[in-house]
Order: C-alpha cells, then structure tokens, then sequence
C-alpha cells in the first residue's frame, strides 16, 4: 500500500510547477498518504485554473508565481462554490481548503531573491472551513463502519481465522503479529480507543482486571487531564494472548515499556513501539482482504460509538470517547439510521 501511494505522489509531482514541488520538498514530515492527497487537490485546483483563466497553458508546469499572484479572495471562493455546485460535499470542499491553506500560508511565508513573499497575499488565510454538523457528519460515515454486533465479530474473526496471506513473507509477518494485531483491532472495536492515544500506551496503563486503559486526553482549552478507558470483554481475550507472548516474541529488553510493538524485520530485529501509520496499514490489509477497504482505524472507532450509544446515554458517550456532545450527537444520527435500516429489513422479511 505505501509503495502503490509513493509511486502515485511522485508521479503526480512530477507534473506540478516548482513551487509546489518546493513545497513537498520543505514538508518532510507529512506521510505519503496526506502528500498523495494535498497534490490531488493541488491539481483539481490548478486544471481549475487553466480551463478558466489561464487558457493559453496547456501544462499546469507552465503556471508561475506571478500567476498566483494575480488570484484574489473572489477566485478561490469562487472555486469552492464551484466544487460544491458539482456534487463535492462538506468533507471533500473541507479538505481542498484545508491543502490549499497549507500551500499558500508556506508560499507566503518563502521570500524570493528580492526578500518579499512568493504569495504576496494570503487569502485563504481569513477563509474557515466549512463547518460539518451532526447530520453531514453521520451522513458522510454511515455506511463505511461495520453497522452491528454481529459484523463486528464477523470482522475480528476473519482476521484469527480466514485471513489468507497472498505470499510466503506475508504469511511469516502475519503469524507473527496475529496476536498482535488482533489485540489492536478489537481494542479499537470495543474501547473506542483513539489511535493517537493507543500508540502511545506503556504496559501499566492497562488493568485487565477492570477493562480500562489510562489515558491522557486533551480538553476543548487545550489541557491534558488524567482519564479512562473502559473495553469490553470481547477484547480481553486478545489483550491477554498478546501481553503473554509480547516479550518473547518481539525480543525486547526489560527496559522497553511500550504496549504495542513492531519489528523491522520478522527474524533479527528487536520490537520498537510500532506507529500510526503501521496501525493503519495493517487494518487496510485487512480490510481491503474482508472486502471493505473503506474501513480504517478512525472507522472502527466511529463502530464503537454508534453501537455504544444503545447502552448508554449522550453524557457518558462523550466522555468514554473524549469527544464534545456535539460530536455524540453524530452517533445517535447514526445509531437511530441504523435502527431505521433494521427495522427496515424486519418489515421485508416479514421478522419482527
């Protein structure tokens, strides 16, 4: 999957005007993926452009400093109404502004050889994102998240029983890091867990005893605070297989406390605490193998909230998860879609 998004950034970079290669170029910390995506809408953008204003270029390499120059708020926002106009919704208009945001406020702050701005303005720096409501929201994950209990287990279970790998070194990857990865999974699917907050995990955060996991979460100001938590029992089971072959099998000295580890390499290297984007690699090979590529780290966690709603109420919704009333409020949309779509299905096979 890396190798498959890295060929098509480069290929696509390729085919952009300097400053924007440039841009990549200063950005070294973004990862393949949030690069493959910011030039994609760099060039829904520029082709923007040409077909409108500048056309007498027939390469979008041909557009120069001085042509972005010449760009007011109006043509920016006129290109935003016209993404939405043409069936572009909230999310997709969202995270154009937010590349192209990215991409004017570093043209703006890169002097030329004269000392001024390569961007003279920055418009889109007085331009907020289209803000999401409840509805938008659940309407954008309905249907990517696995929609019941039953296609929860379904999900766990491919991965311990039916899971194929499609070559002889992912098969040795794949017994491996089962325990592990099964651990992952389901911690997500029955704690709702943040993938920020599960990387970060050492080996006493966890209490098996009682299902919780501490914590430190970030509050609406911007503080840290001490929490909780809480998984159900489905992941007990895969916690514990995990933590009982977690020194042995990834080699690690008594000094390294991470919960969750990795290895370069299956045979020689010892366990480093693994990251984010190896978490969500492995839940793509997954779930592209299950049939649902759709489904990622951020889509097992919304799994959790939407089926966690039915047990208990708005308040505590929100604070099992970390996330405002606002934001519960997107899983009740979605829990009572779901219990439409049900009782839906009831109704045509004549169940009740």
């Amino acid at each position: 999957m890396y190798e498959i998004e890295r060929r098509a950034f480069e290929e696509k970079n390729e085919e952009m005007p300097w400053f924007i290669q440039d841009f990549f170029s200063a950005k070294t910390k973004l990862s393949i993926a949030t690069k493959l995506e910011y030039v994609r809408d760099f060039e829904a953008f520029l082709s923007w452009l040409l077909e409108s204003y500048f056309t007498s270029y027939s390469e979008i390499t041909e557009l120069t400093m001085d042509d972005l120059n010449t760009l007011t708020f109006e043509h920016y926002q006129y290109f935003f109404n016209q993404l939405e106009q043409n069936g572009n919704g909230e999310a997709a208009v969202n995270r154009k502004i937010g590349s192209l945001r990215s991409l004017t406020k570093y043209l703006n702050t890169i002097e030329d050889e004269k000392g001024y701005p390569l961007l003279k303005r920055n418009f889109l720096a007085k331009l907020s994102r289209k803000k999401a409501g409840p509805a938008s929201r659940a309407s954008t994950v309905h249907g990517k998240i696995l929609k019941n209990d039953a296609e929860r287990k379904n999900f766990v279970n491919f991965i311990e029983n039916e899971y194929i790998p499609p070559n002889k070194r992912a098969e040795l990857y794949y017994d491996n890091n089962k325990e592990r990865d099964l651990a992952i999974v389901s911690l997500i699917l029955y704690s709702g867990i943040k993938l920020n907050e599960l990387v970060v995990l050492v080996v006493w955060d966890i209490d098996l005893t009682n299902r919780k996991i501490k914590v430190n979460r970030k509050s609406a100001k911007g503080d840290y605070y001490l929490s909780y938590v809480y998984f159900d029992e489905e992941a007990l089971r895969y916690l514990e297989s995990y933590i009982n072959i977690r020194t042995s099998r990834y080699r690690i000295p008594s000094s390294e406390q991470a919960l969750f580890l990795a290895c370069r390499g299956y045979k020689s290297s010892s366990g480093q605490r693994i990251n984010k984007s190896t978490i969500q690699v492995l839940i793509n090979k997954y779930s592209s193998a299950y049939g649902r590529p759709e489904i990622t780290p951020k889509r097992l966690r919304q799994t959790y909230g939407t089926l966690k709603y039915d047990e208990v109420d708005h308040g505590l919704l929100s604070e099992l998860m970390g996330i405002t009333i606002n934001s519960a409020d997107v899983y009740r949309l979605l829990s009572a879609n779901l219990s439409d779509e049900g009782e839906t299905d009831e109704a045509k096979t004549g169940e009740v």
